[in-house]
């Protein structure tokens, strides 16, 4: 603006304060600039004419009156001086009453009272009071005022530079509040102006420097320009390089440097630059005060660094410390600073990562209620453009959290409100139109489309890593089909979602840059619904179209990106299904380069090596198969651990179901039944396995590595508490979890023991020749049954024999399915006649079926075939089913009679053969023989025992067990009724060496862990006895319904009651898989311990076949299967 130019729009707006009253002509924004240009003259005495000064002057006096008596005094002082100095050459034009005032005082004004040099002082003031109180006002003021001295001053003013970048800090914290675009660009036009009017031995420099870094910042993080991050790392180096480690502003330039490499990270994938920035911030932190109001930011800052780390490494231990930051940033930041929101949205991103690492459900209410406060304290929806911006990712934020609860609980209404999230914040990005390449923009997009593909498509929409259970993913399937073949899949409504999908997509990859590091990912979401399309209208352009998005997304995600191994699988599970014998080569090339490469996640390894596996089993290539296998089962240990939530683990046990089974089949058609053992072993009770690792293994070691022993049997103890407890408060009340930091330690434990001598094998899976030990009793037959084949394998101390099954295993699904279905009815329904005769028809078809296709065949092998003579003992046999198999009756398998009283047939009958009892795995039989000892003085035995419960119906025949048992054991310790509390309950099985428990009893199917005893306040669960270890423990008998039975998404975990005392002491265990009449409970009661007790004391060396012979009573007496069938026994 030159000298003319200002005049001209000076006068102009004081003739419209003198002619029309308009206040704001004077006194409102832009009039200090051209009121600056024209004090430039004047101080510099560079062709101030007189009417230039008559302008200034009256502008001056027009604010004095504007403003009132309310108004600073600066501008009357200011008019003053300038009138006086021009008042001879036209006295006329000086208003009257500054005539007055001046012949009053004529005296010399001091110039740095009025003007530039006041606008200055009053700016900086306002500008430190408005970084406290953000009154947006007043920093329209402090605009206002430096607009008007960087105008007053020449570039060589000691003054200049300094209000430059004042001005400039002072947009650039408006344009975060408003988010208007011109107010950037000013701010870093006045920063870039400010470093070069600076000369490099200032020491003002590193400040200019670092307010140039922060409006480049800005500019990158909402706009994603890369070389706007480059040039903010390069200035922010120069400042903190620039100034002593001992000054106060040392911090803050160190925070602005890791907040730029941070930022180039997010952009560039650099992990050095993210280190470097975790660095940076630690010192920064660790040297700003407590009672600093930057502290809170800076955790905040330092927490989302960490919680970038965890997501690029997967160690959780970053992701402990970056909640901890977090909450604690959260909780220290201020209501109303804007800071609040985005700390906030930092926690819930944190919780949310730390809920899909364990599961922990504390964590994903956490998340939910911290996305929401951030949505609710951040910009509003009449923000500016960056605020928008803002708004927009903690939509995005919350909606995450709302999805992430979806899918846990299964609830539409959360998919529902995770869609309108989503929706919302694309719909905000687009309303900042002015920021089209905000970089948030593509994942709202990106999330949209995620989610209503999840609402349409469910199951079948997704591709998972390994594939769900057989039984849950048959049963979608055959939904699928079934709407195929009735008509349209989806509605109309259904399919406006779908194409509102593919747009969202679509519009995804559009705009993302070429090189962005979630373009990979965005491109996969794409592929994976035109796949879903393909499979929707059978279009084989879909198919076309999947492959080439899928090509695409592994060409742009870099080799050692977090996310490549996600894109190569989806690339090989396409080429595989699509393609022909070619295309799988391929696949297989693609699926074990992941299995082979160790910076690849495990989880996507052992999907890779399970879907290599499966393509090799296809091809006859079965020993090939064997090893891949092997290797998934290896990774399947570190993917589900104590550090996660019951739930969370049961889900990941549940995605995993039936991999032990194939593996064994595999060997088995590979020719190697030892191996097929090994597998079994290895891949099922997984959880079990790492409970009983806890507690053995640990005396060899403490004589050789006392102090590694002793940490790992403290860090194992805390980890085998229950994961629930003391999760209650909520994130601002609690410090983090720390199950994961205490889970990576117990990893690094166990990989120092392995590198000692004699301790190679620590902790690793049993081999062939120690789990022969098991059947030194008596054979153990393992029941195997996958897609590839149906066996028995029979173990004994000498060898491994392979019995083919001639069932198949989709017949096996079925006959599953309606065997449960049946069961759920008969519990949840009323028991009336025509409930019982249903169930009898149900499981007597089971136990022929099972005898005939199942059972019969490898007692053949076996030579049982005949009972043995009158007065002879039956032999003993173990049955270890797998898969689906452990859900079944094999015990009871045979031909039942054909009528009431009529004799026992022998030899139609397992019972009548064997004295058969049930194993989860080899090991915890051998772990339970190992345990086994001989009565001693003072073993007692504890009866619980319930008649009535709340909530629960009577169980009449309590009263009579009650009765009996105290007979019989007369010190035995007595909890009935009200004392029956679980907290009792458990502290008795610690203390007694048997034990019998009267009671109502149930199964979740879903949730199995959650399936136990009903004691009078509460149910003691299976996830409850995982915590307890009982080594007295030698007989327990459950008088209580289904506490045989397991789950049915991970049934090869043997989540029953019976298997989780057994793994946690117990060594021998009874129970039933379904509800039993009371006649019938009291009946097998009296006639089991009749045959063991004398003298107050057990002898449970024949318990099994005391069992078995109270059972045959029944049998004898004409009783249908669904009375005698239920009760098995478990363990030595």
């Amino acid at each position: 603006m030159d000298l003319d130019e200002a005049v001209d729009a000076v006068r102009e707006r004081v003739s419209r304060w003198e002619h029309g009253g308009d206040r704001d002509a004077v006194t409102g924004p832009g009039v200090l600039a051209p009121a600056g240009r024209i004090w430039r003259t004047v101080l510099t005495g560079q062709g101030a004419t007189v009417e230039a000064v008559y302008a200034l002057a009256g502008l001056h006096w027009a604010r004095t009156v504007a403003l009132g008596q309310d108004g600073p005094i600066d501008d009357l002082w200011g008019a003053l001086v300038l009138y006086g100095a021009v008042e001879g050459a036209e006295s006329v034009r000086v208003p009257d009453e500054v005539r007055a005032l001046l012949s009053r005082n004529p005296s010399n004004y001091d110039l740095s009272f009025v003007g530039p040099e006041h606008w200055g002082r009053r700016a900086a003031h306002l500008l430190r009071e408005v970084q406290v109180d953000e009154d947006l006002d007043k920093l329209d003021e402090v605009i206002e005022l430096f607009n008007g001295t960087v105008e007053a001053y020449t570039p060589d003013h000691e003054y200049w530079a300094g209000d430059l970048s004042n001005l400039s800090l002072a947009l650039h914290m408006r344009y975060y509040r408003r988010g208007d675009p011109t107010d950037l660009d000013r701010a870093e036009r006045a920063a870039r102006d400010a470093v070069r009017g600076t000369e490099p031995w200032d020491p003002k420099l590193p400040l200019r420097l670092d307010n140039l870094s922060a409006v480049l910042q800005y500019r990158a993080r909402f706009t994603g320009d890369a070389v706007a991050w480059a040039e903010s790392v390069r200035l922010s180096a120069r400042a903190v390089r620039s100034t002593p480690p001992e000054h106060h502003l040392r911090a803050m330039f160190e925070e602005r440097l890791a907040s730029a490499r941070i930022g180039r990270y997010e952009l560039t994938g650099d992990q050095g630059e993210l280190d470097q920035g975790i660095e940076e911030l630690e010192r920064t932190v660790a040297r700003t005060p407590e009672n600093d109001r930057a502290l809170a930011t800076r955790r905040s800052r330092l927490g989302g660094a960490y919680h970038s780390r965890y997501l690029l490494t997967r160690d959780p231990r970053p992701l402990h410390r970056a909640i901890e930051l977090l909450t604690q940033g959260a909780d220290a930041t201020p209501l109303r600073s804007p800071d609040r929101a985005a700390s906030l949205a930092g926690l819930s991103k944190a919780l949310l990562s730390r809920f899909e690492e364990t599961g922990a459900v504390q964590d994903l209410d956490d998340a939910l209620l911290a996305g929401e406060r951030a949505v609710k304290e951040g910009p509003g929806e009449k923000a500016g453009t960056a605020g928008l911006a803002r708004r927009a990712d903690h939509l995005h934020t919350f909606g995450r959290a709302l999805f992430a609860a979806s899918e846990y609980a299964h609830d539409r209404s959360f998919l529902d409100r995770a869609v309108e999230a989503f929706r919302e914040a694309a719909r905000t990005g687009a309303a900042s139109a002015d920021l089209p390449g905000h970089p948030g923009a593509p994942a709202h997009l990106a999330s949209l489309g995620e989610a209503l593909m999840a609402r349409n498509f469910g199951l079948l929409g997704q591709v998972t890593p390994f594939g769900l259970t057989d039984l849950v993913h048959e049963t979608a399937q055959l939904e699928w089909e079934r709407r195929k073949a009735s008509g349209p899949v989806l509605d109309p409504a259904e399919l406006e979602d779908v194409r509102e999908a593919y747009e969202c997509l679509l519009r995804a990859v559009e705009q993302t840059g070429p090189y962005h590091p979630d373009l990979g990912g965005r491109l996969r979401g794409l592929s994976s619904l035109s796949y879903s399309l393909y499979r929707l209208h059978g279009r084989r352009g879909d198919a076309d179209r999947a492959l080439e998005l899928s090509e695409r997304a592994v060409r742009v995600t870099p080799p050692r990106h977090p996310q490549r191994a996600h894109a190569v699988l989806l690339l090989a599970f396409l080429l595989a299904e699509l393609g022909g014998a070619a295309e799988t080569d391929r696949a297989l090339s693609l699926w074990e380069g992941l299995v082979t490469d160790p910076s690849v996640q495990p989880s996507s390894r052992a999907s890779a090596a399970a879907y290599a596996a499966r393509a090799r089993c296809r091809r006859g290539a079965w020993a090939a198969a064997v090893d891949l296998y092997a290797q998934a089962l290896d990774v399947l240990p570190t993917l589900v651990t104590p550090a996660q939530d019951t739930r969370a683990q049961e889900e990941l046990l549940t995605l995993w179901s039936g991999l032990a089974g194939e593996a064994a089949s595999c060997a088995i058609a590979a020719g190697n039944p030892d191996r097929a053992v090994e597998l079994l072993e290895q891949g099922r009770g997984v959880l079990w396995s790492q409970l009983l690792d806890s507690r053995t293994e640990l005396d060899a070691l403490q004589a050789v590595e006392a102090e590694l022993a002793e940490r790992l049997t403290v860090v194992e103890r805390e980890l085998n508490t229950s994961p629930e407890a003391g999760a209650s408060e909520p994130w601002w009340g609690r410090i983090a979890d720390g199950r994961l930091t205490l889970a990576a330690e117990r990893e690094d434990l166990v990989a120092q023991i392995r590198t000692l001598t004699g301790f190679e094998d620590f902790r690793r899976p049993a081999g062939i020749e120690e789990l022969r030990q098991a059947a030194a009793d008596g054979p153990v037959v393992l029941v195997v049954s996958s897609q590839w084949r149906t066996d028995a394998l029979i173990v004994t101390t000498s060898a491994t024999r392979t019995v083919p099954l001639g069932v198949g295993h989709p017949e096996l699904l079925a006959r599953t399915q309606r065997y449960l279905t049946a069961l759920q009815r008969y519990e949840t329904g009323p028991r009336d006649a025509l409930a019982q005769v249903t169930l009898n028809l149900i499981v007597t078809r089971t136990l022929e079926w099972l005898w005939r296709d199942i059972v019969e065949p490898p007692l053949r092998a076996l030579e049982l075939t005949t009972s043995p003579p009158d007065g002879a003992g039956l032999p003993r046999l173990w049955w270890c089913p797998t898969g689906l198999l452990a859900l079944l009756p094999l015990h009871a398998a045979g031909i039942p009679e054909s009528g009431a009283g009529t004799a026992v047939q022998a030899g139609e009958c397992v019972q009548d053969l064997v004295t058969p009892s049930y194993t989860p795995t080899l090991r915890a039989l051998l772990d339970s023989r190992a345990a086994a000892r001989s009565s001693a003085p003072g073993d007692g035995m504890l009866v619980v025992g319930l008649p009535s419960t709340p909530g629960y119906g009577p169980l009449p025949q309590v009263e009579d067990e009650l009765a009996a048992l105290r007979a019989a054991f007369p010190t035995s310790t007595v909890l009935r009724g009200e004392r029956a509390t679980r907290q009792a309950v458990r502290e008795g099985l610690r203390t007694h060496r048997w034990a019998h428990l009267s009671c109502h009893g149930g199964q979740d199917l879903t949730r199995p862990s959650q399936g136990g005893v009903v004691l009078h306040d509460a149910v003691l669960t299976v996830a409850d006895l995982r915590s307890d270890h009982f080594a007295q423990g030698d007989f327990v008998f459950l008088s209580a319904c289904q506490t045989a039975l397991g789950g049915a998404g991970a049934p090869d975990e043997a989540m029953a009651v019976t298997s989780a005392l057994q793994y946690t002491g117990w060594r021998q265990v009874v129970g039933t898989l379904w509800s039993v009449g009371a006649t019938t409970a009291a009946e097998v009661t009296a006639g089991l311990y009749d045959a063991l007790a004398s003298g107050g004391t057990l002898d449970t060396g024949e318990a099994a076949q005391a069992l078995y012979e109270a059972v045959r009573e029944l049998r004898r007496a004409g009783h249908p299967p669904r009375v005698w069938a239920p009760f098995v026994h478990s363990g030595i």
